[in-house]
């Protein structure tokens, strides 16, 4: 387990706050905390094994009250994992700092537990990091894409990577592939490319 803090060589930041909650933290999770960090005022830093992804956040909402999941992200990191990182806020006790939680899982098999039952807004970040970069999201009710079309998976992709745009190895395109989604008027100004027949490929 890795610690570090870092004032920016300002000794009049205060991070007691900080410095205390990283140290609970430590002592209750214990080597399951791979790093926890705190690099300015204001911010913690952790990385955590995913055995303990749900009891983690869970212990950070209920008894820390950081119960405001303000962001939840991937970052491809080939040819090795992705990191799924969630920010968290608590905003009731009027707190500014950012908790930031990492977990890292194998890009070859990429799974992480939803968290859909701690909070409702992960709904569609966890659709996000699924339609972007192809990341199982254990346990979510409803892991369909949310940003690509939803005939995505029946182009022609010669390319099991082409089906998540955001992984670092994704190509792109010189032309876009033809819609084949039906259109039910013929007066739809997208009708044609809807149909594709404003695209041509050669």
């Amino acid at each position: 387990m890795s610690e570090k803090n870092n004032t920016n060589n300002n000794n009049d930041v205060d991070l007691t706050f900080e410095n205390q909650l990283a140290d609970k933290i430590k002592n209750k999770f214990g080597d399951a905390i791979k790093e926890i960090t705190v690099p300015k005022k204001n911010r913690i830093h952790i990385l955590a094994e995913t055995s303990i992804q749900k009891d983690l956040l869970r212990w950070l909402k209920e008894e820390e009250k950081f119960n405001a999941l303000s962001s939840l992200t991937a970052v491809d990191w080939p040819p090795d994992h992705f990191d799924v990182v969630y920010h968290l806020n608590n905003w009731g006790d009027n707190i500014p700092t950012v908790v930031e939680v990492i977990f890292q899982i194998p890009r070859d098999d990429p799974h992480i537990e939803t968290v859909f039952d701690l909070w409702k807004s992960a709904d569609w970040h966890e659709r996000e990091i699924y339609d972007l970069f192809g990341i199982r999201v254990d346990g979510h009710p409803n892991l369909t894409r949310l940003l690509l079309p939803e005939e995505w998976d029946q182009l022609p992709h010669k390319d099991p990577n082409a089906l998540w745009p955001m992984r670092k190895d994704y190509k792109l395109r010189k032309k876009p592939f033809k819609r084949i989604r039906e259109v039910s008027s013929p007066e739809d100004p997208w009708a044609k490319y809807l149909k594709g027949e404003a695209i041509t490929e050669k």
